[in-house]
């Protein structure tokens, strides 16, 4: 019977249901993905489970230009998980860390990527995927809460361990090197750093996000136009 598998079978069950969520969305079944999503939700056994579909419809909120909707659902989710995220403490860990060149150095060297830890903690994993795809709403509609998602993520990449989402991070800190502290060659760097993070990480999805902002963001500051075009050709392919 259905209501067995969801005992017997539970975890099974919920990735089931969360792949077919992101296809329907991916698809434009919106209602549909939705639906699916709320069924699972009310199914959750734990903060984790309830969180990695709550990031379904935040993605969702976000490309239906709802951006007031998924900053407030990806904040109940991470508050959930016991992530430390609000944009005072995001603005002080910028002030105090990533304004550190040894913190700088640290993300240009892909020797220390080697020697990091990957991200093991699940509450942490999908934490990140949360921030993730908070950086396009908050980015729209409130820049300093933007600044603090970047920040967190740098911050759980530091103390953690690295995910594919670490890349995207990587990446915004240097728009942010540019664009807040008047160092576009060091943001340069700092956003090529998450495109080879990417594909250390063999993320062909990142890579191309990155690319995008490295290339379209970045690299007409301090390179020339075909070298550019260059970058966002090679993330496209």
């Amino acid at each position: 019977a259905p209501e067995e598998i969801w005992v017997d079978c539970q975890d099974l069950v919920f990735e089931l249901h969360k792949e077919q969520a992101e296809i329907e969305y991916i698809n434009g079944n919106w209602q549909h993905s939705q639906v699916l999503v709320k069924f699972s939700i009310d199914r959750a056994r734990n903060a984790i489970e309830r969180a990695s579909f709550e990031n379904i419809l935040v993605a969702q909120y976000t490309l239906a230009a709802q951006y007031d909707r998924a900053i407030e659902l990806g904040q109940k989710s991470l508050h959930s998980l016991n992530i430390d995220f609000s944009t005072n403490r995001g603005l002080d860990f910028w002030k105090n860390e990533l304004a550190n060149p040894e913190v700088q150095k640290a993300i240009l060297s892909s020797e220390n990527w080697q020697e990091a830890q990957k991200m093991a903690d699940s509450r942490e994993k999908i934490a990140m995927k949360i921030l993730r795809n908070l950086e396009s709403p908050t980015a729209f509609v409130e820049p300093r809460l933007f600044v603090a998602t970047i920040a967190t993520m740098l911050k759980l990449s530091q103390t953690s361990g690295l995910t594919p989402e670490s890349a995207t991070a990587y990446a915004a800190y240097g728009l942010l090197q540019n664009t807040l502290m008047g160092n576009p060659q060091l943001g340069y760097e700092l956003a090529q750093s998450g495109v080879n993070l990417s594909e250390q990480l063999g993320s062909l999805s990142y890579k191309c996000q990155t690319s995008m902002r490295l290339g379209a963001q970045l690299a007409p500051w301090t390179q020339s136009l075909s070298a550019s075009l260059a970058i966002l050709n090679e993330g496209y392919q």
